[in-house]
């Protein structure tokens, strides 16, 4: 991406306190701006889906609906869905739980269902979210697990 087209994407990320989470690349080509999808579609992959000025709009739409079904703050999952979005695809199911509910049907609308024989898939999200709920911080793991 131009220098030109970096700082607008860039702009456009500060102005929505948004440019923190993302990932920068110095290329030959010049700035890359991506959102961080590892693991997010498939498991041990380092993944990233790049922003661009053609992409704002996109981003946009996706922040006011993030922003529709969590409130205030709800712009912070913005990226994920709109990397669901850019590619037409639902993160895979284990990675549900790990967001609040409300989004799920966001995440289902972005692609078609993910093929039950998938690698890691369909692990019972539902019964996973309220697993998850039920956790109490664990000093020991920095509250990343079960007390």
């Amino acid at each position: 991406m131009k220098d030109a087209e970096a700082i607008e994407v860039l702009r456009f990320l500060i102005e929505r306190d948004m440019a923190v989470d993302m990932f920068y690349f110095d290329t030959d080509d010049g700035i890359s701006i991506a959102e961080n999808c590892n693991d997010l579609f498939y498991w041990a992959c380092a993944d990233a889906e790049d922003i661009t000025p053609s992409d704002l709009p996109l981003l946009h739409e996706t922040i006011l609906d993030c922003e529709r079904v969590l409130g205030v703050g709800g712009s912070a999952y913005a990226g994920t869905v709109y990397a669901c979005r850019k590619r037409k695809m639902r993160p895979q199911y284990p990675c549900y739980p790990s967001y609040p509910k409300e989004l799920w049907p966001l995440f289902d609308a972005a692609g078609p269902e993910r093929p039950e024989k998938e690698a890691g898939n369909r692990l019972h999200a539902e019964q996973k979210y309220e697993e998850r709920k039920a956790w109490k911080v664990c000093e020991h793991c920095h509250g990343r697990g079960r007390a």
